[in-house]
């Protein structure tokens, strides 16, 4: 995935995910939740998609929501 401009992660902790979404994207990710960052986590996007699409997906499956702040997001 990473030739292609993809991002693929294999059993992470989402604190460690949100970190690489961080670099890549040059913006900040708050998880509001701790016990949420140590959640491990298997993505795969084969394709460049945008960090909100990688969000909602990763709310969707662990029951979280985001938000967009003045420096980036807030993970909750």
């Amino acid at each position: 995935a990473w030739r292609t401009g993809g991002l693929a992660a294999v059993d992470l902790p989402l604190d460690a995910i949100a970190r690489e979404l961080e670099r890549r994207w040059d913006v900040r990710i708050d998880l509001r939740d701790a016990a949420a960052g140590a959640d491990r986590l298997t993505l795969y996007y084969p394709a460049p998609s945008g960090v909100e699409v990688i969000l909602t997906d990763i709310c969707t499956a662990r029951g979280l929501q985001f938000r967009r702040t003045s420096r980036g997001y807030e993970v909750y």
